[in-house]
């Protein structure tokens, strides 16, 4: 097995992808025989905080237990059980709690594909990609890159005129 430090890309946090790459992946773990998503608990309870929020104009009760079960396992650690991160404090409002979850999905979904999807959703791609401090800037970036272009023959199959997505 190949140390992370000698990866194409030496990072640690994406071990969980090469740690066991089957025999397929390339020598310096950049790739890898696990091609299947992963869908974990923690990701669950957070679309279940999320749509509570959502669907009771605000964060219930059962919305902040399960947002803190994740935050509860995250504690647990090599080096013993730790006070980061604390339980959500409860009486937050429904925008502010909509942030925390969207906060808690990219980092305990981060490197499992997931991050695409959440901002495409809730529709803050050209922020994701534009805004001063953007982990990854894009300045050209912009509301219709949300889509991809359907393909041309498609398009030319199509006897309902099936029209062009917006930009393209």
């Amino acid at each position: 097995m190949t140390p992370y430090q000698k990866w194409k890309w030496p990072r640690i946090h994406t071990a969980k992808w090469c740690l066991h790459p089957g025999t397929n992946a390339g020598a310096d773990g950049s790739d890898s025989d696990i091609k299947h998503v992963i869908f974990r608990y923690a990701e669950v309870l957070l679309m279940a905080a999320e749509a509570l929020n959502e669907s009771k104009g605000g964060p219930t009760e059962k919305a902040y237990s399960y947002i803190n079960a994740v935050r509860a396992r995250a504690r647990y650690t090599p080096q013993g059980v730790q006070n980061y991160p604390a339980d959500l404090a409860t009486g937050m409002s429904q925008t502010d709690f909509r942030k925390a979850v969207q906060e808690e999905r990219r980092i305990e979904l981060a490197f499992e594909w997931k991050r695409w999807y959440d901002i495409k959703r809730w529709g803050q791609v050209v922020d994701a990609f534009t805004r001063q401090g953007a982990y990854e800037s894009q300045p050209k970036v912009k509301d219709f890159h949300a889509l991809m272009p359907i393909p041309q023959d498609e398009i030319a199959r199509n006897t309902n005129l099936l029209p062009q997505n917006p930009g393209y």
